[in-house]
C-alpha cells in the first residue's frame, strides 16, 4: 500500500461521520523494501491547534507556528520525527460552495524545538489554503492529523549524508539537520545540501546554514538558483547537475531527496548510476504534489 493511500486510509478513520477519539500514541513498525527490518513511527491523531505566529520569510513565502491550547482539556501536541508531515484540514463551507479539503505539510521543527510546530508554506495567490493562513487571526485554530510519512532519518546514519531539496521541500530536510545538530552527529560526519530554488528573492534559511558550514567543516552545502534576478555571481541550473558532480558510493552514503516529482526522477536517475538506489534502502524520498512517479509511492505535499 503506498504511502498516499495508507494516509487516505487513516484520515477516513480520523474524520469520518463518527471520528474516534483522540488516543495516547502507539508505536507501529513500518517497512520499506531495502530498509532496516523497521522503525517506529508515533501513529497519527486529530487535534485542534492553535495560530501562534506568522513570519514572512520570502517572496510568497510563509512560516506559521501553531501550538497547543493552554487550557485545563488541552491535549499535547503529537510527537514526530524530524521530516514527517502533518495534514491541515480545511472545513467544509457550505455557503461559500467549499467542500472539505485537506493540505499535508512538512514539519519545519523538530520536537524539541518548541514552540509547537511550524510549517513553511508558498502562497499561491487565490489558492484555499493560501488565503486561509493569510487572514487566520493569531489565536484561532485549525485541524491537524499527525504525524504522517516515513521520511525520517535512517539509523544506522551512514559516515556520509546528502540532502537535495527544490523550494519548500528544505523544510523537512532542515528539520532533520537540526536533529543531527542537536546529537552530534554534524560534527562527526561528512554532509552536503544542495537546495534549489528559482530566484534571490525565494531564498529564505540560508543564514542558518551559513553557520552550520562555519561550525562543522565537514558540511557543505551548495544553493543553486535557477533563474537568478541581475547580477549573481553563485550556482545557475538545476541541483541535479551538482548532484551528478559528486562521487558517491553505496557503501558509505545515504541521500535524502525532497521536491517535485520529476526532481525526484531526475536524482533516481543520476544516483543509480552510482549505485545507490531507493529499494537498497540508500535513496529516501518524499514528493511534492501527488505526480505519478511510475508507480514509486511518495507523499503529496500540496500548497
Amino acid at each position: 500500500m503506498s504511502l498516499f493511500t495508507r494516509a487516505k486510509s487513516a484520515l477516513r478513520t480520523l474524520l469520518g461521520d463518527a471520528p474516534e477519539p483522540a488516543t495516547p500514541l502507539q508505536g507501529r513498525v513500518v517497512r520499506q523494501p531495502g530498509v532496516e527490518p523497521g522503525f517506529s513511527l508515533p501513529a497519527p491523531r486529530q487535534l485542534d491547534l492553535r495560530l501562534s505566529s506568522r513570519e514572512s520569510i520570502a517572496r510568497g513565502t510563509l512560516r506559521l507556528t501553531f501550538e497547543p491550547g493552554s487550557g485545563p482539556d488541552a491535549e499535547a501536541l503529537f510527537a514526530w520525527h524530524p521530516g514527517q508531515h502533518a495534514t491541515v484540514i480545511f472545513e467544509a463551507d457550505e455557503a461559500a460552495g467549499l467542500r472539505r479539503e485537506t493540505r499535508i505539510y512538512s514539519i519545519w521543527n523538530r520536537p524539541a524545538e518548541p514552540p509547537g510546530i511550524a510549517i513553511v508554506i508558498r502562497c499561491v495567490p487565490g489558492g484555499r489554503a493560501t488565503r486561509v493562513f493569510e487572514s487566520l487571526p493569531i489565536g484561532d485554530t485549525l485541524p491537524f492529523v499527525g504525524p504522517q510519512g516515513t521520511f525520517a532519518l535512517r539509523t544506522p546514519l551512514a559516515p556520509r549524508l546528502v540532502f537535495a531539496a527544490t523550494g519548500t521541500g528544505y523544510a523537512p530536510i532542515r528539520a532533520m539537520l537540526v536533529d543531527l545538530e542537536a546529537r552530534g552527529e554534524l560534527a562527526r560526519r561528512d554532509v552536503i545540501v544542495l537546495w534549489g530554488l528559482r530566484s534571490q528573492a525565494d531564498v529564505f534559511a540560508e543564514a542558518e546554514l551559513s553557520t552550520w558550514a562555519a561550525r562543522y567543516p565537514r558540511l557543505k552545502h551548495t544553493l543553486v538558483l535557477s533563474q537568478p534576478e541581475g547580477a549573481y555571481a553563485g550556482p545557475v541550473g538545476r541541483i541535479t547537475t551538482r548532484l551528478a558532480e559528486l562521487r558517491l558510493s553505496p557503501e558509505d552514503t545515504q541521500v535524502y531527496l525532497c521536491g517535485n516529482g520529476q526532481m525526484i526522477l531526475d536524482c533516481f536517475a543520476i544516483l543509480e548510476r552510482s549505485g545507490l538506489r531507493r529499494e537498497t534502502g540508500h535513496v529516501i524520498f518524499e514528493k511534492f504534489f501527488d505526480a505519478p512517479l511510475g508507480g514509486i509511492s511518495g507523499a503529496a505535499l500540496r500548497p
